[in-house]
């Protein structure tokens, strides 16, 4: 199976310099990775380009978000006869049996879309971070099956799972292409709930492939707490109900329903004077019922 890996770089240089020399020592072979330079100042190619030479480098002049670079990667890549896409975070490095292992379990069965491995935290040991998701399909809120579990052996088996983790993604090219692309208004965060919700509508099946693992450096590129991660999350929350909930007033009770648990959230957080993250909150309610999208809040939030 041939596979293309694309990885979206956004002034992480270090970072996505560590993931190419695990591809490296894990075989993979460099005109087979493709990476993203989102809007990166300064830009990034003659760092990567003097470590690997023969990868190929896309640079863009402004932060298209993960969903962006992700799609502008993969128009790339299909101009090629690539049989499978395989997403990864640059934040994370592969274990040198990663990828063959991936290859194995999307070629266990032509139904399979899109496989993850094991996500460890980026630390010593063997802290989980995910084997998966699970979906409440009335609220959109997503649970990380496993998360900050000790691996002793309890998620062995392979297994469908309702949405997978986008830390690192195998997706096959055919349901890429039936499915479409990762919807860019999200511009990060929950888009590859989205894209695994819109394959499991369209009869594809969704696996967690455990003999598969990365270390993955949580939340790097804003913060694990930042004011604007938590106002992407909470708005994309409620975008990510809109789109995968039917239509009529199911829809918009269940919003309804999200958008008063987000508040409610605002207003813990603004007890324990937490005053940024309950802004955060807000606006993303605030920009969801606007009708607001994209990296909308950007610049604001990124000076808090």
């Amino acid at each position: 199976m041939r596979v293309a890996t694309i990885l979206v770089n956004w002034n992480q240089t270090d970072l996505t310099l560590d993931c190419l020399e695990s591809l490296s020592d894990a075989g993979v072979e460099q005109p087979t990775i493709w990476v993203v330079d989102n809007g990166s100042q300064p830009p990034a190619a003659p760092a990567l380009h003097g470590r690997f030479p023969a990868i190929n480098i896309i640079t863009l002049p402004t932060n298209c978000g993960f969903t962006g670079g992700n799609n502008v990667g993969v128009r790339a890549v299909l101009k090629q006869p690539f049989e499978a896409l395989f997403l990864l975070n640059n934040d994370a490095v592969v274990e040198p049996a990663t990828l063959p292992a991936l290859i194995a379990g999307l070629q266990a069965h032509p139904t399979i879309a899109a496989v993850s491995p094991k996500v460890y935290y980026a630390v010593e040991g063997k802290m989980l971070q995910s084997v998966g998701l699970a979906v409440d399909r009335f609220s959109g809120r997503t649970t990380m099956l496993g998360s900050n579990q000790p691996d002793v052996g309890q998620y062995e088996q392979p297994a469908d799972r309702e949405a997978l983790f986008g830390c690192a993604m195998l997706i096959r090219s055919a349901a890429w292409q039936q499915i479409g692309e990762f919807w860019e208004p999200f511009f990060n965060y929950a888009e590859e709930t989205d894209w695994c919700l819109r394959a499991r509508a369209a009869g594809w099946r969704l696996v967690y492939q455990p003999a598969a693992s990365v270390r993955h450096r949580t939340s790097s590129s804003l913060g694990w707490n930042a004011p604007l991660k938590v106002y992407l999350i909470a708005r994309n929350q409620l975008w990510l109900r809109q789109r995968n909930a039917g239509t009529g007033w199911r829809r918009w009770r269940g919003a309804l329903q999200v958008a008063a648990q987000y508040a409610r959230m605002g207003f813990g957080l603004l007890r324990r004077r937490r005053w940024q993250h309950a802004l955060a909150i807000w606006l993303g309610i605030w920009d969801y019922w606007w009708g607001r999208t994209g990296n909308t809040r950007t610049a604001t939030l990124q000076r808090r």
